[in-house]
């Protein structure tokens, strides 16, 4: 399986059990693994941060899908920081590729392009800076609402 890709220790141990390996043994083949440095979750945590920032993942959804995969929370925050770019200059590139360089003209579309950065894991001040001027406009805007109306 390492052949293939790294693994963190917790989801090494996990998918060997499922393969029907007793897990005291699961875990012995991984503390060996861990000691000859073949398994190491500070080195996937790196890949994976920097794996998901080429996908245009933001800091939060990184931190969130590592933090579920049960790796250790400050060694997650220390790689989200370290292998952090500009995360607003990110938003707006992602922003830029997904829906052009305009600025959002009216209010639901700022809220669909708000929402689509939000889901990705950037912050709300990441998604300011993306939308640029208008920005400020979010502050009315019902980023829960997937399907804004128009106002009569």
């Amino acid at each position: 399986m390492l052949a293939r890709r790294d693994y963190a220790k917790r989801e090494l141990a996990g998918r060997l059990t499922e393969r029907g390996f007793a897990a005291e043994a699961a875990a012995g083949a991984v503390a060996m693994l861990e000691d000859e440095r073949l398994v190491n979750d500070g080195r996937y945590v790196e890949a994976a941060v920097a794996s998901r920032i080429a996908r245009g993942q933001g800091p939060r959804r990184i931190a969130l899908e590592l933090r579920r995969l049960g790796l250790d929370g400050p060694l997650v925050d220390q790689a989200v920081d370290a292998g952090a770019p500009d995360w607003a200059r990110r938003a707006l590139e992602l922003k830029e590729r997904r829906f052009g360089r305009a600025v959002p003209a009216d209010r639901h579309e700022r809220a669909r392009q708000a929402r689509f950065l939000l889901y990705r894991g950037y912050t709300l001040e990441h998604v300011r800076a993306a939308l640029g001027g208008r920005a400020a406009d979010l502050d009315d805007v019902d980023l829960d609402d997937p399907e804004p109306r128009d106002e009569a």
